[in-house]
């Protein structure tokens, strides 16, 4: 009965963190484009646009994984291995990341030719 409880407690309180967190980045847009010249604005939200694809690649669907694999060692007592897949996905997440980093600044002047 406890596990349930913390369990909701803990859905409700990212729930409302995740809320604010929206609303949060509503009123830095509103501000944003309040500030902003109206193209100025659209490179911001270009550029955060393409940085959350590449954020998205770099992630690689590894959080996922870690979640369904973390919870089957811990219950099956695992420890190690838990430790081993943390420390593996992050070097895979900052390997792929570096990758990605290296390749927009290669071909930078090919995206802002092609882009703007």
């Amino acid at each position: 009965m406890r596990l349930k409880k913390n369990m909701l407690t803990d859905s409700v309180a990212i729930f409302f963190i995740k809320v604010y967190g929206s609303g949060m980045n509503f009123l830095f847009a509103m501000l944003a484009g309040y500030v902003f010249e109206a193209g100025n604005y659209g490179l911001y939200t270009l550029a955060i646009s393409i940085f959350n694809f590449l954020d998205m690649i770099a992630k690689f669907g590894l959080e996922n994984s870690l979640i369904k694999y973390v919870s089957i060692c811990r219950e099956e007592g695992y420890d190690g291995t838990i430790k081993k897949m943390l420390r593996k996905s992050a070097v895979l997440s900052v390997l792929i990341s570096c990758i990605l980093y290296i390749l927009v600044i290669v071909f930078a002047g090919v995206i802002c030719d092609s882009i703007f």
